[in-house]
């Protein structure tokens, strides 16, 4: 049984594989055949992944969060971050609302494909940068004579398996050194997904996902969170109620607390003091099909919401909505408990943070309403919403009991 207090992280590290496919079609007329293959193939891919990104555009009206990015590599590969910096120049002149000062550069040798496509004017002839630079560059806020104080605040890794380690460690530094206000994204392109050693770069990074939106600061003294009093809501804590033995990570030790084997009074008033109750039925326990789970009517007597799932209402038919909250299925428990909190954890939970202009495609649109759903409902549930809950169940326990007095 897991039980949390939950109050309001920017996800800093975004993990894709990047496909892109580009046409000089100025250059070469006879591929456009080709390109439009190629065209067709991207959008039936992106059709079929409608699940993962349940809004299919953008606003055009909105403005940027981003408006200079660093594309940077120490490979080749550039017939796919070239086509990225086009594709990024033409959205920043194309639906740059606020006409806002903005930027694009690439940190990496030349390879005769960018001088093509500086050629024929798809790319400036002033985009390149010396890979070496981004180390220094990252750090300057005189970058731009345009947009004074602006600082670079999107980098992508175009090989990420191989520039983590490349730049990694001064991107880190930078990252530590800006204010919370300055903080940049780093985006890793992958070109080999089944390679993985590179996992190793990622978890100085996972520790810097905007703590702050749960409460909590990470200490390089300690080399653990710490809660951060500055942050805009009281910290993320996560109690887990009930028998056995489990490890916690020591740079958790603030953030996930174990209470084991209470008594009967000290168990229920700490389980009357949570906001919400993850239950954490395990692998085997037959809890949605042979057997019923303590930890439900346990929540439900207590007046404390369950983070459920469509699964979990149905094998418990007796739960509405005066005392669960209905989990999107596409995402796990902490997803769904950071959007209450403000945290973009996922790619899914950035791509639906305008819920109220939302335009889903089709296959997506049972997620984008739960979704909607779950947000608009709020993490709360009143008293009297729990008293209706429970005077349903005790009515039909009561006419279950009068029929079994009268051998019905």
């Amino acid at each position: 049984m897991l039980v949390s207090h939950s109050r309001h992280a920017q996800v800093v590290v975004v993990l894709f594989v990047l496909v892109l496919f580009f046409s000089a079609l100025q250059f070469r007329p006879a591929l456009r055949s080709q390109f439009q293959y190629y065209t067709s193939m991207v959008q039936r891919t992106a059709d079929s992944q409608a699940l993962c990104s349940p809004s299919a555009s953008f606003d055009p009206s909105t403005p940027f969060l981003r408006r200079h990015v660093a594309i940077a590599t120490s490979v080749g590969h550039s017939e796919v971050y070239g086509p990225l910096a086009w594709t990024v120049r033409n959205v920043m002149t194309k639906h740059q609302p606020q006409l806002q000062p903005t930027s694009v550069k690439i940190y990496a040798g030349e390879p005769g494909f960018l001088t093509l496509l500086k050629r024929i004017g798809m790319l400036p002839k002033d985009i390149m940068r010396p890979k070496d630079q981004l180390s220094r560059d990252i750090q300057s806020t005189v970058l731009y004579e345009d947009d004074l104080g602006a600082m670079i605040d999107l980098v992508v890794l175009g090989t990420c398996e191989l520039d983590l380690e490349r730049f990694g460690p001064d991107l880190l530094k930078a990252w530590d050194e800006r204010s919370h206000d300055k903080k940049f994204m780093l985006v890793c392109g992958v070109h080999n997904g089944q390679t993985t050693g590179w996992f190793k770069h990622i978890s100085e990074w996972s520790r810097r996902e905007d703590a702050r939106a749960w409460g909590y600061r990470w200490s390089f003294e300690a080399r653990k969170y710490i809660a951060d009093a500055t942050a805009p809501n009281p910290p993320f804590v996560l109690h887990l109620l009930g028998k056995g033995k489990m490890t916690v990570p020591a740079e958790l030790q603030h953030v996930v607390v174990m209470d084991i084997a209470l008594d009967t009074v000290p168990f229920y008033e700490l389980f009357q003091s949570m906001d919400i109750v993850v239950p954490a039925f395990s692998e085997g326990g037959g809890y949605l099909t042979r057997q019923a789970s303590s930890t439900v009517h346990t929540a439900v007597m207590n007046n404390v919401p369950l983070l459920a799932t469509r699964a979990i209402l149905e094998s418990y038919p007796y739960l509405t909505s005066e005392g669960t909250i209905l989990r999107p299925f596409a995402f796990s428990e902490m997803e769904a408990i950071g959007l209450f909190r403000g945290a973009k954890v996922t790619a899914q939970a950035a791509g639906i943070a305008g819920l109220t202009d939302l335009s889903a495609p089709e296959v997506s649109s049972q997620l984008a309403d739960d979704v909607k759903r779950m947000l608009s409902q709020g993490w709360k549930r009143s008293d009297s919403g729990f008293d209706t809950l429970k005077q349903n169940i005790w009515k039909k326990n009561e006419d279950f009991v009068g029929r079994l007095l009268r051998d019905l």
